[in-house]
C-alpha cells in the first residue's frame, strides 16, 4: 500500500511540473512566415537600399480620439469607412449571381472582410460610419490631399472612365499620408508616415460574384476582393510583386515579439520568398478567386505595423512559479504522510509482535503445580531410599 501510494504521488508532482512546462513552452511560440512587403513608395529616401524599408512605414496612429466624435483620424475609436451612397447602385449590375445580392448583402460583405484584418487583435478595429460621414475623394484642385476627406476609409464604384487609375483592375486603392511620426499601438512615437485617408475604388465595369461556391476565374469574388484591398488601406504591398523587399520576422519567440512591440523596425529580416496563399499577392485572385483566410505572411504584415503588445512575462512566472511552489510543497506533504503511515504500521507490527511473546513465556495456571508435586515426590522418594 505505501509504495503504491508514493507512485501515485510521484506520478501527481510530474504530472503538474509537465503541464507549466507545457504551459511556458506555448506562451513562446509563434507564427511562421515567408515574407511581407511595405508599399514600393515608402523607402526611407534610399530606394536602392531595402534593409531601411522598415523605417518609413505607414501606420494609423493609434490616438485615442476618433474621427466621428473628436474629429481626429487615427485607429481611436476604430477605423471609420464610408460606403459612398451610389456603390450599390453601381455595383449590383454587375454580379452574375442568381438571384442578385442585396445592398445589405454587400455591405455585410464588406465588414466581414474588414473584421477578417481585426480578428486576433486587441487595438485593430473597423467601424461603419456611413450614417455620420459621407464617403470623399480629394477634390481634383486640393494641394494638399492628405489632409483627409470623408472618413478614414472611404469605398466607391466607378468606371474607369469617371476613375482610370481602376483600368485593369477590379478594384485599386490609394492612401494618403503625413510626414508625422505616427503613435503606434505601443504607445510610442514610431519612425515612419501617418496615415491620414485610404479610398479604395471598385471598377463598375469589372466582373462580380457573391457567392463563394459560384466564384470562376476571370471573375472577381466581391469579399475577398475586399480583404485583399483593406490590405492596401493598411499600407500593405504584393509580396509575389516585390520579392526582393520582402520581410519576415528572425525569431519566431515571445522575446522577439517583445522587441518587435517596443522597436517594430528591428527583429527583421530579408526573406525573398512568398507565400503562393498570401491574400496580399497579386495574383491570387487570378488562380484561386475565393480567399477568405489571411496567411502567416499576411499577418505578419499587420503585426509588423501595428504592433500587438504581449502580455508581462513576469505575472505569468510568478502564477507558474507559485503552482510549483504547491506542487513541490504537496510532494513533501504526501512524502511525510507516506512516512507516517509506514512508521505507524511497523510500531503497530512490532506491538502485535512483543505481545504475542510474552504470551508464550507466561506459564498456564495448571502447569505449575504438577510440576512442583512432581520435584517434590522426586525428593521424598529420594529420602526413603536413604
Amino acid at each position: 500500500m505505501g509504495r503504491s501510494l508514493l507512485n501515485k504521488i510521484v506520478k501527481w508532482v510530474v504530472a503538474c511540473w509537465l503541464g507549466i512546462a507545457i504551459a511556458l513552452g506555448s506562451s513562446v511560440t509563434s507564427l511562421p512566415a515567408t515574407g511581407f512587403v511595405l508599399d514600393d513608395a515608402l523607402t526611407y529616401g534610399t530606394p536602392a537600399d531595402f534593409s531601411d524599408d522598415l523605417l518609413d512605414a505607414a501606420r494609423w496612429s493609434n490616438d485615442a480620439q476618433s474621427l466621428v466624435e473628436q474629429g481626429v483620424r487615427g485607429l481611436g475609436g476604430g477605423l471609420e469607412y464610408a460606403i459612398a451612397a451610389d456603390f450599390c447602385a453601381a455595383l449590383l449590375p454587375q454580379f452574375i449571381d442568381r438571384p442578385r445580392p442585396t445592398c445589405s448583402d454587400l455591405q455585410r460583405a464588406l465588414q466581414q472582410a474588414f473584421d477578417r484584418w481585426a480578428d486576433g487583435h486587441p487595438q485593430l478595429r473597423f467601424v461603419n460610419a456611413s450614417a455620420s460621414l459621407a464617403a470623399q475623394l480629394p477634390p481634383s484642385d486640393t494641394n494638399f490631399p492628405a489632409q483627409g476627406f470623408g472618413a478614414e476609409i472611404d469605398l466607391f464604384a466607378f468606371t474607369p472612365q469617371d476613375y482610370p487609375d481602376v483600368t485593369d483592375y477590379g478594384a485599386y486603392t490609394t492612401f494618403w499620408f503625413l510626414n508625422k511620426q505616427p503613435i503606434g499601438t505601443n504607445h510610442r512615437r514610431l519612425s515612419g508616415k501617418t496615415l491620414t485617408s485610404a479610398d479604395i475604388v471598385f471598377n463598375a465595369n469589372a466582373c462580380y460574384v457573391f457567392s463563394a461556391n459560384r466564384a470562376q476565374a476571370g471573375c472577381n469574388h466581391f469579399e475577398s476582393l475586399a480583404i485583399h484591398e483593406i490590405g492596401h488601406a493598411l499600407a500593405l504591398d504584393h509580396p509575389d510583386e516585390f520579392p526582393h523587399r520582402n520581410f519576415q520576422p528572425a525569431l519566431q519567440t515571445t522575446k522577439t515579439a517583445i522587441a518587435t512591440c517596443q522597436n517594430p523596425s528591428q527583429g527583421y529580416q530579408h526573406s525573398p520568398g512568398t507565400d503562393p496563399a498570401a491574400v496580399m499577392n497579386s495574383e491570387l485572385l487570378l488562380e484561386s478567386p475565393v480567399q477568405l483566410t489571411l496567411s502567416a505572411d499576411d499577418l505578419n504584415g499587420r503585426n509588423f505595423l501595428y504592433p500587438i503588445c504581449p502580455t508581462p512575462a513576469w505575472p505569468k512566472f510568478w502564477i507558474y512559479l507559485a503552482i510549483a511552489i504547491l506542487c513541490t510543497l504537496s510532494l513533501f506533504i504526501g512524502l511525510i504522510a507516506l512516512l507516517l503511515l509506514i512508521s505507524c504500521r511497523q510500531h503497530s507490527q512490532h506491538k502485535r509482535s512483543r505481545h504475542k511473546q510474552s504470551e508464550s513465556r507466561r506459564p498456564r495456571a495448571g502447569d505449575r503445580r504438577p510440576r512442583t508435586e512432581s520435584r517434590k515426590q522426586k525428593a521424598r522418594g529420594s529420602r526413603i531410599q536413604k
